[in-house]
């Protein structure tokens, strides 16, 4: 080993297992905490996508739900440490499998050190790179199981003879990258093309990994259909006509930056070369950052969808970085110049320490921030605790815009989440199309309303938070929430039996370094009357 990597290997062990830590202990923020409470009701008896409603298909609640049954045998393990377990299992399977491919790689094949070096950049792309709001959620799952597939194919490995078992576990671990969220379809058909083109055959339709991909999908599908379908007759259907309301495609420019940024600094010295054993590797990955680029301009626009691709630009920024000490080696055995390959080394570990210096930042903010602020934003959260813990509530309800708060709030209080809607997500969408749309959709109003009025009904909240803060991430939205479901007549009947009682309004920042709030900023509270 040189002095280099000396210094270099014991601190990225160490830099893992600190990332492996705070994975484990703060994986419940973002939108995992919703993802996770929903699950728990499910052991409570509630029906998923009918007292439990949630926008995703249904994989991500079921695989959330395996950590909460854990953590119930289990009691020295609270659910969202399961889960980052999980996580942190579901990486390592990945990379076992890659390391397995990757040896059969003409350029790895033999050297040992170099297989290990590949071992150690895949843990740090799905452990170190990933911060702790993403890790184990939709996205990771999609990059962590779906990367072995990936590598399956890439140029130098797709004409490999494999066994069958690893092709077997290869496609299963894909299908269930695939199925995580409908967007990824188009991550699946990209890499199709990419194939199909490259060897100018359909081959890989038919391939064992595809055939496996194809069996899953259709026994998800038909599970989808059987244990839950009014997510195919509804909820589905609603947020196709109305979740567009929730997209960042705006902010998303940042992220673009940062691709942008990343690749520039990968390819600062790309240009036409000799051939080397991973030109056509790198052809390859540059698609597959163009699928995951598409990709994420066909989401949301949030930043958990462009988490796959800067991923996939820092995995290729390290095959260049390769090529380059390649062409240095070759090119100084032959007695040529190397200067421009030295450059380009150095351009590539620049982007790769600079990504890193920003990582370590996060996980110093981590270690320095109490683990309440990471899990339940304590101080945010604290006058509506405060409000529970002084008027002695056990159950609460709530008509938001806020995806995050209520979950939150429910496992820092201890008080029960009685509703099934994390937020009134398909009122924003409605309001803005205006009324003539919430017209011609009546049906989701209905459907929404009945839903509110059994859990005021059924589960008899003891307060209800109603969000009158007006605004929608920085946008205005002058409805009543309580007053736009007043149209159907079972939610006005059960709305009938609350009170207004007090408000908190957190509009305005309590302290100059506290950011203004975009969403759910003031709430009244109203309380269940005979």
């Amino acid at each position: 080993m040189t002095r280099i990597e000396k210094i270099a290997l014991p601190a990225v062990i160490f830099l893992l297992f600190a990332a492996c830590c705070m994975h484990i202990m703060v994986a419940y923020v973002g939108d995992k905490t919703w993802l996770l409470l929903a699950a728990e009701m499910l052991f409570q008896g509630y029906r998923l996508d009918v007292d439990v409603i949630e926008v995703n298909p249904p994989l991500i609640i079921w695989l959330y739900a395996v950590a909460v049954w854990i953590s119930l045998h289990l009691s020295f393990l609270r659910d969202y440490n399961v889960m980052g377990l999980m996580g942190l299992a579901g990486a390592a399977l990945s990379v076992w499998l890659s390391m397995g491919l990757i040896r059969l790689h003409p350029a790895f094949s033999g050297d040992r050190r170099k297989q290990n070096v590949f071992a150690l950049l895949l843990a740090s792309l799905f452990i170190f790179f990933t911060s702790a709001t993403y890790f184990f959620d939709r996205e990771h799952i999609l990059l962590v199981f779906a990367f072995p597939y990936m590598l399956r194919f890439m140029p130098s490995l797709a004409q490999q003879a494999l066994p069958l078992r690893t092709r077997i576990v290869i496609g299963l671990c894909a299908a269930f990258g695939f199925c995580i969220k409908p967007y990824t379809v188009i991550v699946f058909a990209g890499l199709q093309l990419l194939v199909c083109l490259r060897e100018r055959r359909l081959a890989i339709l038919w391939s064992v990994e595809n055939g496996i991909i194809y069996l899953m999908g259709t026994v998800y599908l038909f599970c989808v259909w059987h244990f839950t379908p009014d997510y195919i007759r509804f909820i589905f259907p609603m947020a196709l006509e109305t979740y567009s309301a929730f997209s960042r495609r705006d902010i998303g420019i940042f992220y673009c930056i940062l691709a942008f940024i990343t690749a520039g600094l990968a390819f600062a010295d790309f240009r036409p070369r000799h051939a080397t054993p991973y030109r056509k590797d790198i052809l390859y990955f540059i698609g597959v950052s163009l699928v995951f680029f598409v990709y994420a301009l066909a989401n949301n626009g949030w930043g958990y969808t462009y988490h796959p691709l800067l991923c996939m630009l820092l995995f290729l920024n390290t095959w260049v970085l390769w090529e380059h000490i390649w062409l240095k080696h070759t090119h100084a055995q032959r007695g040529l110049p190397v200067r421009q390959f030295v450059f380009g080394a150095r351009a590539c570990a620049i982007n790769l320490l600079a990504n890193a210096v920003y990582i370590v930042f996060c996980l110093g903010s981590f270690f320095m921030t109490p683990t309440c602020e990471w899990l339940s934003e304590c101080r945010k959260n604290q006058p509506y605790v405060q409000y529970l813990a002084e008027h002695h509530i056990r159950s609460f309800g709530a008509l938001t815009e806020d995806f995050h708060k209520w979950s939150s709030l429910a496992r820092l209080s201890g008080a029960s989440l009685d509703t099934r809607y994390n937020a009134l997500w398909m009122v924003p969408g409605l309001v803005m199309k205006g009324k003539q749309f919430v017209a011609d959709h009546h049906w989701i109003v209905e459907y929404a309303g009945l839903g509110l009025a059994d859990d005021l009904n059924r589960r008899r909240p003891e307060i209800v938070f109603v969000d009158d803060s007006k605004r929608f991430f920085g946008s205005s939205l002058d409805v009543s929430l309580p007053g736009f479901f007043l149209q159907v007549p079972q939610f006005g009947e059960a709305w009938s039996h609350y009170r207004y009682t007090a408000t908190i309004d957190r509009c305005v920042p309590a302290t100059p370094k506290e950011q203004a709030v975009t969403v759910g900023c003031k709430y009244d509270i109203y309380s269940r009357v005979p």
